[in-house]
């Protein structure tokens, strides 16, 4: 038995239906702009570690989730949702970075150093 792999074969998102492919990519990124307008006012309210955590476990469930769509619809609302905690991420993991290393005495060259490795690796993830 084959097994359709893929959002354009799953439902048949070609030729007049096309268009759909980027609108799933646009609803995601509008996703992320409205995580970070929320979840960056919620992390500074409530605190980064339980914000962080929460939109982890989140992004593992939709994760999950998504990959079991049944229709368009709810993958395209699925997505927007995974965008949405999926923009806590970064700017919260270098802050909590940013503020372990000044924890533990002065900055030195190399803490400068390994942050900045640690940023650059979070940017090309």
């Amino acid at each position: 038995m084959h097994i359709c792999v893929g959002v354009r074969r799953q439902w048949d998102l070609v030729c007049d239906k096309n268009y759909l492919v980027e609108t799933s990519q646009s609803v995601f990124n509008f996703g992320v702009m409205v995580g970070a307008i929320i979840f960056t006012s919620m992390s500074d309210r409530l605190g980064r570690k339980p914000i962080h955590l929460a939109c982890q476990y989140t992004m593992l469930v939709i994760g999950i989730v998504i990959a079991f769509a049944p229709n368009y619809i709810t993958f395209v609302v699925l997505r927007f949702f995974l965008g949405a905690v999926r923009e806590v991420r970064q700017p919260t993991s270098v802050e909590n970075l940013r503020l372990m290393a000044r924890r533990h005495g002065r900055t030195t060259p190399a803490k400068i150093c390994l942050h900045s490795l640690f940023i650059i690796l979070l940017l090309i993830i």
